[in-house]
C-alpha cells in the first residue's frame, strides 16, 4: 500500500504544515501516532467498498473545510505565532486545501481510490486541529 500511503501523507503534510495541528508531547509519541493513523488508513482503504469510498469524499471535504476555515492554524502553547504569521498561515492552509480539493475532483471521476486517499489525509488534518484544540483546552 506504499502509493496510497504517499498521497494521504502528502495531502497530509501539505495542509497541516500551514494549518497546524496535534503535537505529541514527545517525539516516540508523535511516531507511534502517525504508525497507528497510517494502520488504521491501510485497514480503511483494505475494507471498504469504492461506493463507500465515494459516498465518504463529499462527507469527508465539507467537515474538513468547515474545520479548516474555523480553526486554522492552530497555534501550539509554546509556540506562539504572531498576528501577521497567522493571515499567512491560514492563507496557506486554505490555497493548499483547494489545490487538494481540484487534485481530488479530478480524480474522483478519473479513479476514485486516489481521490479517496487524498481525501483523508485532509481529513486528518481536520481530525488533527480537532484534537490539538481539544488537549490545549484541557490545560
Amino acid at each position: 500500500e506504499f502509493i496510497p500511503c504517499v498521497i494521504n501523507l502528502t495531502a497530509f503534510v501539505t495542509i497541516r504544515m500551514y494549518a497546524g495541528g496535534y503535537h505529541a508531547d514527545t517525539h516516540w509519541g508523535c511516531m507511534l501516532t502517525l504508525a497507528c493513523v497510517l494502520i488504521i488508513f491501510i485497514l480503511i482503504i483494505k475494507t471498504i467498498s469504492l461506493t463507500v469510498m465515494m459516498i465518504s469524499i463529499p462527507i469527508m471535504w465539507i467537515l474538513s473545510a468547515i474545520i479548516i476555515f474555523i480553526f486554522s492554524p492552530v497555534e501550539h502553547p509554546n509556540k506562539p505565532i504572531s498576528d501577521k504569521k497567522k493571515l499567512k498561515l491560514r492563507n496557506k492552509s486554505i490555497i493548499s486545501f483547494f489545490a487538494w480539493t481540484a487534485f481530488c475532483t479530478i480524480f474522483y471521476f478519473i479513479k476514485s481510490e486516489i481521490s479517496f486517499y487524498a481525501m483523508t489525509g485532509m481529513f486528518t488534518v481536520a481530525g488533527a486541529i480537532i484534537a490539538e484544540k481539544i488537549k490545549t483546552h484541557n490545560k
